[in-house]
């Protein structure tokens, strides 16, 4: 039962019972799998959003921080069309109970970078410093 399949999206993300349970009972913390799942099912086929808004994955995310040497996911998923149509960007970032947003609006005179942090850090994150350097590219 711990290995049944209980999230299944196109048969590109799976979650199992066990995992799902895990990250939604008390005192559990919100798995990456069901984000990734949550920005797959959100940047997907959704015409009325897709040019208001976007949520970067976690491979990109990982991009960001330079973790497990992932490369290109941040080029596919921001492209130069993404950015001149997209108005707020979500990068969300999730670490055991600790949680970051990272939001961007894209605006052509004034473009912005919030920085939402559940521990209520007052110093940037890798991932704030690695979209920084990656916008100013």
């Amino acid at each position: 039962m711990k290995n049944t399949i209980v999230v299944d999206i196109e048969g590109s993300l799976q979650i199992s019972e066990d995992l799902f349970v895990k990250s939604l009972g008390p005192g559990d913390h919100f798995s990456n799998f069901l984000m990734g799942g949550f920005t797959y099912i959100f940047n997907s086929d959704r015409k009325e959003t897709k040019k208001l808004a976007k949520v970067l994955s976690y491979c990109a995310v990982e991009e960001l921080s330079n973790r497990n040497g992932r490369r290109g996911y941040l080029q596919r998923e921001l492209s130069l069309d993404d950015l001149k149509h997209n108005k707020i960007i979500f990068i969300p970032v999730l670490h055991k109970d600790h949680w970051t947003l990272l939001v961007v609006q894209h605006k052509k005179k004034h473009p912005s970078i919030t920085f939402l942090d559940s521990l209520n850090s007052e110093k940037p994150s890798k991932y704030h410093i690695g979209l920084v350097r990656f916008f100013s590219a």
